[in-house]
């Protein structure tokens, strides 16, 4: 979760200044401010320091609440803070779900999928989790199904739920060999069962 930064956090962040943001997005958000979109300011940015990994990336205040209801409250709260602390999200998720605010897209690396659906869902980027969900799907097999499974009911993605179930149903030898299936949630594996029963 996101939380303002007091001052001693963020002195020892402007000392490490040099490690803000990846080169794209900063450049994303240096256009944004040069172009005064959505009445941006300069004195709007604020800077997003990661704690897990001691990085930073900035971005707008405005352009953050008006994509993310967990920012919105936080910046409704500390509206003078200038510096955040992300305790939840590794840097290169941050930097992606930033870059899908300003642009509305990402550099998909399907290993970053299940951070970025859940960072999406935490923070409320409902269109990012949507981008997201229809990626998995699209990468559905033996060996992940279980997991988006698990995810879809964790993170209550209807869509990737539906079609986790019935990649089971299909593929119901080879998945239920998988060690894994015991970890598949009640509601899913009943689920599961009824669809199997019903195709007899």
């Amino acid at each position: 979760m996101a939380y303002m930064m007091d001052a001693e956090i963020e002195k020892a962040t402007e000392q490490g200044a040099e490690d803000q943001g990846d080169d794209d997005v900063s450049r994303l958000v240096d256009q944004c401010t040069a172009l005064r979109i959505n009445e941006v300011e300069i004195s709007d940015v604020i800077s997003l320091h990661c704690i897990l990994e001691g990085k930073s990336v900035n971005a707008h205040k405005r352009m953050l609440a008006q994509c993310s209801p967990v920012f919105a409250t936080l910046f409704n709260a500390e509206m003078n803070k200038s510096i955040v602390a992300i305790t939840d999200v590794r840097y290169e998720v941050l930097v992606e779900m930033i870059r899908f605010i300003y642009a509305r897209k990402v550099r998909y690396d399907d290993a970053l999928l299940v951070e970025l659906a859940t960072a999406a869902h935490t923070y409320g980027v409902n269109g990012l989790k949507i981008m997201c969900e229809e990626r998995l799907i699209k990468i559905l097999n033996v060996d992940n199904v279980i997991g988006c499974a698990q995810l879809a009911d964790r993170l209550r993605m209807v869509k990737l739920k539906k079609k986790s179930i019935e990649f089971i149903v299909k593929n119901a030898r080879d998945v239920g060999t998988k060690p894994e299936c015991e970890l598949l949630p009640r509601e899913v594996l009943i689920e599961v069962l009824r669809s199997l029963v019903n195709q007899e």
